[in-house]
């Protein structure tokens, strides 16, 4: 057998050890339920390192999450639509360019730094828009309160899924719409090599030049190599009750858009 076929799954194998040590600090803060801790680290220059990572691809993708919760809302006009992790408070925006002042739009996230940007960021914006320093596995409002729920980027960051997942199902209306962007790994073997050579070799000097931050976009890396995505990100929906699961692939599966609905009865 030739060495080299030996050597680079032993090299990677390495690597992949050598990065989980990288970003072991920021694992045990989500573990800890303080992942917002970094995110309060990076908030100055996060939307602009979001839009440099993902080669200003970000807001398209923002845009079809945002495009289908409407479309699966279906025309109502007197709703209630709940941001988790909202961190910027990009979404809400985005919302407000295609609902105008309709509804009502509240975002919450862990990180108040996030959040002052949130408000600084949307307070010129039309209609109704309220953020709240809350944890997504514990949120403060009724249930069957929201028509709809979207969370960007985000769902890998809690430390329970489940949990998380329970407390959307309790706050969303019967026949609420559930949106969830989130990154996760090609399913194509060469476009996913490449993606990975990017996940564990340029995402972290591009992270360390914006913000500061290497341990951060190390964290990054090693969070959407372990999440389940695809069909096994499906088939978690499904399992907590969820109905009408779908996904949509952005950059060749790099980024899904999944959306569902609580039954109605």
């Amino acid at each position: 057998m030739d060495d080299g076929v030996v050597i680079f799954p032993m090299a990677m194998c390495f690597w992949r050890s050598l990065k989980v040590s990288f970003a072991s600090e920021e694992l045990r803060l989500r573990g800890r339920g303080e992942i917002y801790k970094v995110f309060d680290r990076i908030s100055r220059r996060y939307d602009l390192a979001n839009t440099l990572i993902s080669f200003g691809q970000d807001a398209r993708w923002r845009r079809a999450l945002v495009s289908g919760v409407i479309r699966e809302l279906n025309g109502k006009g007197d709703f209630v639509i709940l941001d988790l992790g909202t961190g910027t408070g990009e979404v809400i925006r985005v919302f407000r360019e295609y609902v105008g002042d309709s509804g009502l739009l509240v975002g919450i996230d862990m990180s108040e730094n996030m959040l002052n940007v949130a408000k600084r960021k949307c307070g010129g914006c039309l209609g109704e828009n309220v953020f709240f320093l809350m944890d997504a596995m514990y949120i403060g409002l009724v249930g069957s309160a929201v028509d709809a729920v979207t969370i960007a980027f985000g769902i890998r960051n809690v430390a329970e899924v489940d949990r998380c997942l329970e407390e959307i199902w309790r706050v969303l209306k019967p026949g609420g719409v559930l949106g969830i962007l989130e990154f996760g790994l090609p399913q194509g073997s060469m476009w996913r090599n490449i993606y990975m050579v990017y996940l564990n070799y340029v995402l972290p000097g591009i992270g360390k030049v914006l913000t500061g931050e290497i341990r951060a976009y190390r964290y990054l890396g090693e969070t959407i190599c372990s999440f389940p995505s695809h069909e096994k990100f499906l088939e978690l929906l499904f399992r907590m009750g969820f109905v009408g699961c779908t996904y949509k692939e952005f950059l060749g599966g790099a980024v899904l858009l999944y959306l569902a609905h609580k039954p109605k009865n």
